[in-house]
C-alpha cells in the first residue's frame, strides 16, 4: 500500500509539517507564475472601453483579516494588471439600428454579424459570466469530468486562453471559465489542499464577484470581489 502524497496535507497533524507542505505548494505556483509570466508577454493590447478595478485594496484587505498560512502565495496584484493589459480590443459599439423601422430586409445591403466575443446587452452575474466564457471556450455544463485544457483559437481574448498549467495537468474544468490566469493556475497547483465541491457549494450560495454593467465577461478589469465571508475563504486565490 502506497504511502500517503508528499503534497497531501490531508491527515497531516502537525501544523509544522503541515505549512511545510503548504508553503511548498505556494513556491511552486509561484515558480511556474514567474516562467510563464516571462513567456506571455507578447503583445501590448489597448484597454477596453471597462475602468480598471483597483484589486490591490481587495487584497490588502484580505491579508489584513484573513487567517492565511499561505503568505508566500500573496503577492503584489500587479500581475492581475498585466493580465488585463493583455485584453484584445472588441468593438462592442456596432449600430445594429436601421435608418427606418420600415425599411424592407431585401433593401438592407448590410446587415452586420455579431461579434464572436459579443455580451448580451443585460447585466451580467458571476454565473451568467461564467456560462458566457464556457460558451466560448467550447466548454459544456454537463461536463464533470476532469480533462486538460484545449488550445484555443486567436480569436478567443488572452485573459481565456489557457496557461500552461491547464494544457498539461488534469483539472476540473469549470476553473477554465474565470478571466484570472492565476487564479486557474493556483486552483490547479493547489488542487490537493482545495476541494471542488465546496468551492462551487461556496460559490453559488455566497456573494463572490459582481460585474461591471457593460463590461465583456471575460474582462478581469470587470470581475470585483466582493469583501466578504466567499473573500476570506478564497480570496487568496486571485493573488
Amino acid at each position: 500500500m502506497s504511502g500517503p502524497r508528499p503534497d497531501c496535507w490531508h491527515g497531516v497533524t502537525d501544523p509544522r509539517e503541515r505549512k511545510q507542505i503548504q508553503d511548498r505548494l505556494a513556491q511552486r505556483a509561484r515558480r511556474r507564475r514567474l516562467r510563464e509570466a516571462k513567456e506571455a508577454k507578447k503583445q501590448d493590447s489597448s484597454a477596453s472601453n471597462c475602468a480598471t478595478v483597483d484589486h490591490s485594496s481587495a487584497c490588502d484587505w484580505l491579508s489584513a483579516t484573513c487567517d492565511l498560512d499561505l503568505a508566500t502565495a500573496v503577492e503584489t496584484v500587479s500581475r492581475l494588471q498585466q493580465s488585463a493589459n493583455q485584453i484584445p480590443s472588441t468593438d462592442l459599439s456596432t449600430d445594429f439600428s436601421f435608418d427606418s423601422p420600415s425599411k424592407p430586409l431585401e433593401e438592407i445591403d448590410y446587415l452586420p454579424q455579431p461579434a464572436f466575443t459579443a455580451q448580451p446587452p443585460v447585466p451580467l452575474t458571476v454565473f451568467s459570466a461564467m456560462f458566457l466564457n464556457g460558451k466560448m471556450l467550447g466548454l459544456s455544463c454537463g461536463t464533470v469530468l476532469p480533462g486538460k485544457s484545449k488550445l484555443q483559437p486567436v480569436g478567443i481574448p488572452s485573459t481565456l486562453q489557457p496557461t500552461a498549467t491547464q494544457i498539461y495537468n488534469y483539472h476540473a474544468l469549470f476553473i477554465d471559465r474565470f478571466p484570472f490566469p492565476k487564479m486557474r493556475n493556483n486552483m490547479i497547483d493547489m488542487s490537493p489542499i482545495i476541494d471542488d465541491e465546496e468551492f462551487l457549494q461556496d460559490l453559488f450560495t455566497m456573494d463572490s464577484f459582481t460585474i461591471t454593467p457593460g463590461c465583456a465577461s471575460w474582462d478581469p478589469r470587470s470581475w470585483q470581489l466582493i469583501k466578504g465571508p466567499w473573500a476570506e475563504k478564497w480570496g487568496y486565490l486571485l493573488c
